[in-house]
């Protein structure tokens, strides 16, 4: 999926294998758990309420009551260790999940739920659980890329569209696409921040093979799951 983060045309999609065998779209119909590629909503909270990149939490184990667990969520990082004072910018760029965790209880969970709807995520698809710190609802490969997009464009959110236009053999135009006016959602300050941390994701995070590529204006976030 890639998405011209201006005017919300759909450069790029690949939605299966091959279309008459299945019509089903995995790019704009298929829901999964984005796992860490969802943190940017968190943060993005953090940020609208107080926090700055410079912000420190300490990551460190802590427990969190569940009802359906006899002994709680204990959430953990990624190889099983803590590291104690992390900056907010550290804790994107590492993908700290305890990090994550803790902003989520800082804000409040109603928060970053509507944080998310702004982003363009439904309502039935956000936990309203810590887990959502983690990446834990569902979302289509669309739904990231406009997410992704938002901080590409200065806090401004548009309507992705397929067609361009449309023209008949003889050369008439019968549709022509009309790209959305931008929405701001994010203050031109917050815009900046987060794509300064997810920049820093990219150059010295968990995101370096993307260096390879060659160019020093990338920013972004990885995401794993065990969801498909």
């Amino acid at each position: 999926m890639a998405l011209n983060p201006q005017t919300g045309a759909i450069i790029a999609l690949q939605g299966g294998f091959d279309f008459y065998n299945s019509k089903y779209n995995r790019a704009t119909q298929s829901k999964r758990q984005p796992g860490s590629g969802f943190k940017p909503i968190i943060y993005t909270t953090a940020l609208e309420n107080g926090f700055t990149p410079s912000s420190t939490i300490v990551d460190a184990q802590i427990t969190i009551r569940d009802p359906n667990l006899k002994h709680g969520w204990r959430p953990e990082n990624y190889g099983h260790r803590f590291y104690g004072p992390t900056s907010l910018r550290d804790g994107l760029k590492k993908s700290r999940n305890m990090v994550s965790v803790k902003l989520l209880m800082a804000t409040g969970i109603d928060k970053a739920a509507a944080t998310a709807m702004r982003f363009g995520f439904e309502s039935e698809d956000i936990p309203r659980s810590y887990s959502m710190a983690l990446g834990s609802g569902q979302a289509t490969p669309l739904q990231m890329a406009r997410m992704y997009s938002v901080f590409a464009n200065n806090g401004a959110i548009v309507e992705p569209y397929l067609i361009e236009q449309i023209v008949a053999h003889d050369g008439k135009l019968l549709y022509e696409a009309k790209p959305s006016k931008p929405n701001y959602i994010l203050t031109t300050q917050v815009s900046y921040m987060m794509n300064s941390m997810l920049r820093d994701v990219v150059q010295s995070g968990t995101a370096t093979r993307a260096k390879a590529l060659g160019r020093s204006d990338l920013a972004g976030k990885t995401g794993t799951t065990n969801d498909g």
